[in-house]
């Protein structure tokens, strides 16, 4: 072989090798260009997953420093509730305690009244018993009155029979002396009969009228005693009456006052119980005011995790949220490069996740506006999952880029509206939050529908094999 065909075959070799070389430099830059767009892909979806997180973390945040702030004013207003209620209840154990002397002085006394009572029925019932056998007495001596009255009248009738034959036996003696003196001498004897008898009438008138004077003294004296017997007999029946009302009267008495003693043997149960009660209050204020004392170091202990948590995660996140988006700004401009633009794929997808992401914020925001509460809702345009894309990436093709541009003033007036919805709940305004719903409905479906559009397109491009990241 001559010496020009090893050359040949020397540069022929030389040639292969550097074909091969060639090759391997272009499937690594090949396989770099597919590496990059997978981690272009990446970063944008980290890029949203940071910005949630951080909206997450910090509302979480606020949350906890608000819930440690109410624990705190909660806790310290138990606090004065609990001495403010310590000394009540001391006040409470100390009236109590007099209330409790004070049944014991009226539960005693109340005994002692009672023992009384038990002693005034005795000595009633005897004087009840000795008025009854008086007011018998009483009624026999006015029916022994009123028969002595009877015989009394008896013996007036009687005198005054006597009286009448004796006036008749004078009549009859005063005949016999007329007749004497006209007989005369034969009479004389007849005369001096007739005188004696009329002597007897005048002694027997004279004893009459004693015994009548005697009889009307006795009569005006037993009508006397009639009516006093009578009166005492009806003073009597008075006192009777009187002494069985008295009875009657202590004998109520006594079942009132022993009602009174087993209402206050009730009532000293029952204090005593409140008693009990009393003191298990207190003990379970002192535990609950062990435990007051707790939860407000644990509020210390929680506003110093916050506060950490603030320090060495939240702001990191902050500090990766940046630097992410600073990694998403040079993805888009390396995107304007031929070489290293993006799949079509990743633009349709990434419309797909704001049309997702769209919907789920206004529902966020239509259970913000039903039940009146703050939660979590984005509300800066550049952090949300189409925001992150849209300020990153721009499409080249005309038709799209011309409603890629239209959407941002709306975009931003979406995300307006959930500050407006957060300022009325915080200033109670929330009568607005339906009209701010319905606005936020209509603006993002306008926006869901411009989104579907440029889907649409970029699909079109796809299957031409068209990028959508390439000027017309």
């Amino acid at each position: 072989m001559g010496r020009n065909e090893e050359k040949a075959l020397d540069m022929l070799e030389m040639s292969r090798t550097r074909s091969d070389k060639m090759h391997k430099i272009i499937a690594r830059i090949i396989e770099g260009r597919k590496q990059f767009r997978t981690i272009a892909d990446i970063n944008l979806h980290a890029s949203l997953q940071m910005s949630s997180l951080n909206l997450e973390l910090g509302d979480k945040s606020d949350r906890i420093i608000n819930y440690g702030k109410k624990i705190g004013s909660v806790g310290a207003n138990i606090q004065a509730d609990l001495s403010s209620t310590s000394n009540h209840t001391a006040m409470i154990m100390a009236e109590h305690e007099n209330l409790s002397n004070t049944l014991a002085e009226v539960s005693d006394n109340s005994a002692h009244v009672l023992g009384s009572l038990n002693e005034n029925k005795d000595a009633l019932s005897g004087m009840q018993e000795m008025c009854s056998v008086v007011s018998a007495e009483s009624k026999t001596m006015k029916k022994d009155m009123a028969e002595l009255q009877r015989k009394i009248d008896d013996v007036k009738r009687a005198v005054g029979s006597i009286n009448s034959i004796s006036n008749q036996i004078n009549l009859l003696s005063l005949n016999a002396s007329v007749e004497a003196a006209r007989a005369g001498e034969a009479g004389k004897g007849f005369g001096v009969v007739a005188g004696e008898i009329h002597k007897l009438y005048e002694a027997t008138n004279v004893m009459i009228k004693d015994m009548e004077k005697s009889l009307e003294n006795i009569t005006v004296a037993s009508a006397r005693s009639v009516k006093s017997v009578n009166t005492t007999v009806d003073s009597l029946d008075k006192v009777e009456q009187d002494v069985s009302e008295v009875v009657e009267r202590n004998e109520e008495s006594g079942r009132e006052i022993s009602l009174i003693v087993d209402n206050i043997a009730k009532v000293a149960a029952t204090s005593e119980e409140i008693s009990s009660s009393i003191n298990e209050t207190s003990q379970n204020m002192e535990h609950l005011g062990r435990e007051t004392d707790s939860l407000l170091k644990m509020t210390q202990n929680l506003e110093d995790l916050n506060h950490a948590l603030l320090e060495k995660v939240i702001r990191p996140i902050q500090t990766l949220e940046e630097k992410m988006e600073t990694s998403t700004e040079i993805i888009g401009r390396l995107n304007k490069d031929t070489f290293y633009r993006l799949d079509n794929r990743i633009f349709i997808d990434s419309m797909k996740s704001a049309i997702s992401a769209h919907r789920t914020w206004v529902a966020t925001l239509k259970g913000i506006a039903d039940t009146k509460e703050i939660v979590p809702l984005q509300a800066n345009p550049r952090k949300c999952g189409f925001g992150h894309f849209y300020y990153t990436i721009t499409p080249q093709k005309s038709d799209i880029l011309k409603i890629w541009g239209s959407v941002e003033k709306p975009h931003q007036e979406l995300h307006e509206l959930g500050d407006e919805a957060v300022m009325a709940i915080k200033n109670g305004k929330e009568h607005m939050l339906d009209s701010i719903y319905q606005r936020a409905v209509s603006i993002s479906s306008m926006l869901i529908e411009k989104f579907e559009t440029m889907v649409r397109m970029s699909e079109d491009y796809e299957r031409r094999g068209e990028s959508v990241f390439e000027a017309d």
